[in-house]
């Protein structure tokens, strides 16, 4: 392909960058893919994105394609000097990109004084001249700045600039979209998870409420046996009164939970057993002299006291 970009083609580009970024469900493996599929068509030396750190104090490097081309040593320079920076809001071509929210075109950095392209000594080593910023922006706010470079001077083409910020509109969307998911695992988790709380003296309660999924389990796990680690608790109440709907593998959640607490050197017991979680432990063929069990957390309460009050070589007939 020539210098001039061809409109069917990058039709077709845009068309097939629309679904790789709609189907990605990583975020850096789409950035990536959009990056090498823009530089190889429209002949970008290097394709960059810029992204805010988690305290949205400064920009970082978060992905870096090559187009085609020789990769030589002042290539991977210029890459490694620009995996170092931090660039504030308003510095560097992406801090300006990221501060103004509006695209900006560079027929030659090799030109600009270092106080207005930080990278200029490293650039012109690699060859690079023209550059284009465009904000990936959502919402009205800015998510990332994707940064281009060709290996000659070049005033500003429309036709890049508009194959670009076509594409960084989708981009935006997909990065939008990641955010939503973090945001609702986020408050999942916590919407599900299970305090652990040492309410007495060597006794320790898991109150557990709602339905028990393969990532709840885990946590409650975790979380607990944590607790139990730390707190060092002789007994443990674990409360099932909230939990909707018992099958076999919540009951073998719960079962694993026990015996691991039993090797930190605590007992399990189990308030709140209602009929229908005792017969999945017969169905399960669970032995009852092996867990304790009370219908409800006061009476498990006053086992738990008594447990941890008794002697240690009479604790083992609970």
């Amino acid at each position: 392909m020539g210098d001039e970009l061809d409109d069917h083609e990058a039709l077709q580009l845009v068309l097939r960058l629309t679904r790789t970024v709609a189907e990605q469900t990583d975020l850096d493996g789409a950035m990536s893919e959009a990056l090498r599929e823009i530089c190889a068509y429209t002949r970008w030396r290097i394709g960059e994105t810029w992204m805010p750190t988690a305290d949205r104090s400064a920009l970082v490097l978060t992905n870096i394609r090559t187009g085609p081309g020789v990769v030589g040593d002042a290539i991977r320079a210029f890459i490694e000097e620009s995996e170092k920076l931090q660039l504030g809001f308003g510095v560097g071509l992406p801090g300006r990109v990221f501060e103004t929210k509006r695209r900006e075109w560079i027929p030659d950095v090799e030109t600009l004084p270092r106080a207005k392209y930080l990278r200029v000594d490293a650039a012109r080593a690699a060859g690079l001249h023209a550059a284009l910023g465009v904000p990936v922006i959502s919402d009205n706010e800015v998510l990332a700045v994707l940064v281009f470079y060709l290996d000659r001077p070049r005033a500003e083409d429309p036709k890049r600039v508009e194959l670009v910020s076509t594409i960084a509109g989708q981009i935006g969307l997909l990065i939008r979209q990641q955010y939503a998911k973090r945001t609702i695992a986020r408050l999942e988790v916590e919407a599900y998870s299970t305090p652990v709380l040492q309410i007495w003296k060597d006794v320790a309660l898991a109150p557990l409420v709602g339905a028990l999924d393969a990532r709840r389990v885990h946590h409650l796990l975790d979380s607990t046996l944590r607790h139990l680690e730390r707190h060092r608790a002789k007994a443990l109440l674990v409360d099932v009164t909230g939990i909707p709907d018992i099958d076999g593998s919540v009951v073998k959640a719960l079962l694993d939970l026990a015996r691991s607490a039993r090797l930190l050197g605590t007992r399990a017991i189990f308030t709140g057993v209602s009929p229908a979680m005792a017969r999945a432990l017969v169905h399960l063929d669970v032995a009852f002299n092996d867990i304790a069990t009370e219908a409800n957390l006061a009476d498990g309460l006053r086992l738990a006291i008594d447990y941890v009050g008794r002697p240690v070589t009479e604790r083992a007939s609970l």
